[in-house]
């Protein structure tokens, strides 16, 4: 009879050490240049070499549209489908050209007024109405001002109506269907949808519009039992029963919404066996989701793999808050809901200033809330012109540390194969605030700045989450509409789905679903711990306001009287009831795992999350989610057997704990390196206390410091960045004026605003005597469409160059340069020529020389440190240190190899012998097997990142930024300063330790 409790336990060790194609990390993959077949199959061999064995095919921004759907679009598929079969890799399919989805590449609104999407403008009675408006309704304030409300269209689609989505769904899904659907399902798993939503106005403006469709006034009628019409001023200014008129209002949209574009092409997935994944348009803060999804954790429930987009590189550390609720609003549903998988499309906008180190802390963090399967935006088929800025970083093969990323991508699969399995342990659910946000929504208040809306109800729900987990507690959050089909009171326990809780936390709330509110009731009447959090001072509610809450925003006191007997804690301030919160919390739903730090206060920065495998077994995930290293204490409740699982090799490594005679405790030591995670697996039984076991980086005795004698060469040719230029522009009578030196974004710049394109453009640079023989390449794109020549001499353009960095980008052998000052000339042969920046390539070292940059040769020795002062501002590498060193005997027990700090990635070597390739902290490898007794030689290649190469070079406050936009890569202020550039190459210091 077998054992179900140890085919779990061989299936996750089956899958940490291969984990199939479907757990890799699958690539938001950019078709943005006209499509060709046989590249495209390289890059899907490409990728799967390196270990992203899946990938989107996402048309974009450079396709050109009439390829869209036709003929060689289908040709490109195809070939893709068939790469990825031939390789072993995931082809998933996109819904759209570009995005938002819905609209099948403009096709599905082009049909005529009806498909097109719809909003409602309140305009004051007197102002000029907008050409488009179509009459809805006419009211009066109580002070006596006049409202028009009028019906305005976009080139959007009518997302709330179900037969505008089925033509979607006929447009796109079906079409796929006919040529693709007999590996629907297989090779082809599913479907991506890209911020869908029903709103097209916008969000950060103080504009009176809600979403709208000519059906929705019936609708309302229907499902509400009154006219709409007869109380829209109710939807922008407090009058009337506003309360309960928001809150059917955006309940109905919400539904509306959900059915015909959530469920439909869920159904129609579901019927065709492909998954539907994705994500919808703002899914975080309050006000946003409201106006775009009215609600966005019910959606989830119409998507086989539900998903969010998380971007940016800071986030983690500037708005953790926003993104623990984003990512928690999608895993808690998949969790409640029996969805295996959840996905997150990550990093895009995050800049070229992403490296490996920080691609895996923000995955680990996702991985750490319940993300499973990791869509990594993006991997450019191009970035050629305006691609390079279109939302970066590209993390494919013209990364410099590509060669050496597949341990990232096989760090990601291992980590999502492995807490795919098993189940949530969350005791804790916290009910979601959504409903109440509803009753107090006026569109045209808008207080926030860019993706952030200063809302003191989110504000304080977001810090209640993040207070629970830095508690160490699993938890979930609990949606009206989910609690309405999943939720049941089952003794003192809240039971969601497949998830129950010993505990349910009540944020505060003017409102509250009529489902929520029974279900609480009927909790709390048998025995079960609500705790209640009062309304805060930042909310500046009305006295009595949310004491009770309103339910579907009318007075219900039969329910909120029960409510009412619920512990709260005595006073308002918010660091105060958090406190309150964690004390009650620790009584109701005591911690599997406990954190302990010196001092303690670290401890709340190292995060955990935790999964049954068996009864017997469990996965514990630790992240420390600061850039400092942490030690700690980590003990577990019961007796368990521990090893360390390292998700970038696969190895299993046996823990050291301790196990107290009389507790029932288990308990070991962690170091923590910067944004180091920590995957443990636990099995019952007695823990190892063997010498010998792998535990933890115990203090090792110096051997030898490696900081002097190094030798360094570039492995590749070095780069000078062209970027500023004077030029001059054509005009009838001939060439005008040389217009003053300015960099090359200015005149990109100009050119959009409706400028001429220049005639002429000149760059110069400065040349040392001792770097004038050495051979010149220039790196430009599109050369066809300039004549180009260096010192008045002619550039030709061979019929076959090669490239660098993209196919559209050539590199073409120039003469040789004179001492001292050169000129690049570029004349413009046809208007749409690129203007961006161009490079120089060669052997030779770069430095500062006026007020530009200047070419001398390179030096005898290049040193440990940043090489971009050495001469290698805009180098990417790789760059190889060598160096030699002695030891008396042949050693007889582990010797570490530490090189400090890198930046940013690198393989090292020992006598001649790859030893491994490091992409984040701790820089350390165990190398004694590859010593020997006397001479030794070490090599480490260092590659870089595309930052300094790319940009931005003038953006200020890079630092503090959480996504980088156009304007950052071409600011109006700011760009007659140096560039900024960032540390690259091995800065140490390296030693060899026992």
């Amino acid at each position: 009879m077998s054992n179900p409790a140890g085919t779990a336990d061989r299936r996750l060790a089956r899958l940490f050490a291969d984990p199939p194609p479907e757990y890799a990390p699958t690539a938001f993959w950019f078709w943005n240049e006209p499509l060709d077949v046989k590249w495209l199959r390289w890059q899907v061999r490409e990728l799967a070499a390196k270990g992203v064995r899946g990938f989107f095919i996402h048309g974009r921004n450079g396709i050109p549209r009439e390829e869209y759907f036709a003929p060689i679009w289908w040709r490109g598929v195809r070939a893709v489908v068939e790469e990825g079969r031939r390789v072993g890799s995931c082809a998933w399919l996109y819904d759209e050209l570009g995005w938002p989805s819905g609209s099948a590449g403009g096709r599905v609104a082009a049909r005529g007024r009806e498909y097109q999407q719809h909003y409602l403008e309140c305009v004051l009675d007197g102002e000029r109405l907008p050409p488009d408006a179509e009459f809805v309704a006419r009211a009066q304030l109580p002070d006596g001002r006049s409202l028009l409300f009028v019906e305005r269209r976009t080139g959007g689609i009518d997302a709330l109506n179900p037969k505008v989505v089925d033509a979607f769904i006929k447009e796109t899904h079906e079409r796929y269907f006919e040529r693709f659907g007999k590996d629907f399902g297989g090779l082809i798993p599913g479907i991506f949808t890209d911020e869908p939503s029903m709103r097209v106005f916008a969000l950060r403006t103080k504009e009176m519009k809600v979403a709208w469709s000519p059906i929705l006034p019936e609708e309302f009628r229907l499902r509400c039992g009154y006219d709409l019409l007869e109380h829209l001023p109710c939807l922008f200014f407090d009058v009337g029963e506003y309360p309960a008129v928001r809150n059917d209002f955006y309940r109905t949209v919400a539904e509306l919404f959900r059915e015909a574009y959530g469920r439909q092409i869920y159904d129609w997935c579901d019927r065709h066996r492909l998954a539907c994944t994705g994500h919808y348009e703002y899914e975080g803060p309050l006000r946003m989701q409201i106006q775009c999804l009215g609600a966005t954790m019910p959606l989830y429930r119409y998507m086989h793999i539900p998903g969010l987009d998380q971007l940016a590189r800071w986030r983690v550390v500037h708005e953790r808050r926003e993104t623990l609720v984003l990512t928690k609003q999608v895993t808690s549903v998949a969790e409640q809901t029996g969805k295996p998988r959840a996905l997150c499309e990550a990093f895009g906008v995050g800049g070229w200033d992403f490296p490996p180190r920080e691609l895996r802390w923000m995955a680990d963090w996702l991985f750490l809330l319940g993300i499973n399967l990791l869509s990594p935006h993006g991997y450019y088929s191009s970035v050629a012109g305006e691609r390079k800025r279109d939302a970066p970083p590209d993390q494919f093969w013209r990364q410099p540390w590509w060669p050496i990323s597949k341990p990232y991508h096989d760090h990601c699969a291992r980590l999502c194969a492995a807490l795919s399995e098993g189940r949530s342990t969350a005791r804790v659910l916290i009910i979601h605030p959504v409903t109440s946000a509803w009753v107090d929504h006026r569109p045209q208040e808008h207080s926030g700045r860019g993706d952030w809306e200063e809302d003191p109800l989110g504000l304080f729900f977001n810090r209640v989450c993040e207070a629970v987990l830095e508690a160490h507690h699993e938890f979930h959050l609990g949606d009206d509409a989910i609690l309405a089909e999943f939720g049941k009171a089952h003794g003192k326990r809240l039971v969601v789905g497949q998830c129950a809780y010993d505990a349910v936390v009540l944020p505060p709330m003017r409102n509250l679903g009529k489902a929520t509110a029974e279900l609480l009731v009927r909790f709390v009447k048998q025995g079960g711990t609500l705790l209640r959090l009062r309304p805060t001072p930042a909310l500046h509610w009305k006295p009595g306001e949310g004491e009770p809450p309103l339910v579907e925003g009318r007075e219900r006191g039969q329910l909120n009287a029960v409510l009412l007997r619920t512990p709260r804690p005595r006073r308002t301030d918010e660091d105060l009831q958090i406190a309150w919160l964690l004390r009650r919390l620790a009584q109701a739903a005591p911690r599997f795992a406990h954190i302990a730090t010196r001092p303690a206060v670290l401890a709340r920065r190292i995060n955990l999350s935790v999964r049954e495998i068996t009864p017997s077994s469990r996965l514990v995930f630790l992240l420390n989610a600061s850039r400092e290293p942490r030690m700690a204490t980590v003990s577990f409740a019961g007796r368990w057997r521990v090893e360390r699982w390292l998700p970038a090799t696969g190895e299993r490594l046996p823990m050291l704990a301790s196990q107290p005679a009389r507790r029932q405790t288990t308990s070991l030591s962690l170091s923590f390196a910067p944004q180091e995670s920590v995957l443990l697996y636990l099995r019952r039984g007695a823990a190892l206390k063997a010498r010998s076991s792998a535990s933890v980086r115990r203090r090792k005795q110096l051997l030898l410091s490696l900081n002097e004698g190094w030798q360094a060469a570039p492995e590749a040719r070095n780069i000078l960045l062209l970027d500023r230029c004077r030029y001059r522009e054509q005009t009838q009578s001939g060439h005008s004026r040389w217009h003053p030196e300015t960099p090359v974004f200015v005149l990109r710049r100009e050119r959009r605003q409706g400028s001429p394109a220049p005639a002429l453009v000149e760059f110069t640079f400065h040349v040392e005597a001792g770097a004038a023989a050495a051979p010149l390449a220039l790196a430009i794109e599109e050369p066809h469409r300039f004549r180009i020549s260096l010192n008045e001499r002619a550039v030709p353009i061979p019929r076959r160059a090669a490239f660098f960095l993209d196919r559209a980008r050539k590199i073409l052998p120039l003469p040789a340069a004179q001492p001292g000052r050169n000129v690049l000339t570029l004349e413009v042969l046809h208007n749409d020529a690129p203007l961006e920046d161009v490079y120089l390539l060669g052997r030779f070292a770069v430095r500062r020389h006026g007020h530009g940059w200047g070419l001398t040769p390179l030096a005898a020795r290049i040193t440990l440190g940043d090489w971009c002062p050495q001469g290698f501002p805009f180098f990417t590498g790789p760059l190889s240190y060598r160096t030699r060193f002695q030891l008396p005997r042949a050693p007889s027990q582990p010797v570490y190899l530490e090189l400090g700090e890198v930046r940013e990635g690198c393989s090292v070597y020992v006598n001649g012998t790859h030893a491994g390739d490091l992409l984040w902290p701790p820089f350390q490898l165990e190398v004694e097997r590859l010593l020997r007794r006397g001479q030794n030689d070490l090599e480490v290649v260092v590659y870089g990142t595309l930052r300094n190469l790319l940009g931005p070079h003038y953006a200020k406050n890079e630092d503090q930024r959480g996504g980088f936009g156009n304007q950052d890569f071409e600011p109006t202020t700011g760009y007659h300063r140096p560039h900024r550039l960032r540390p690259l190459g091995l800065l140490g210091p390296v030693r060899l330790r026992s």
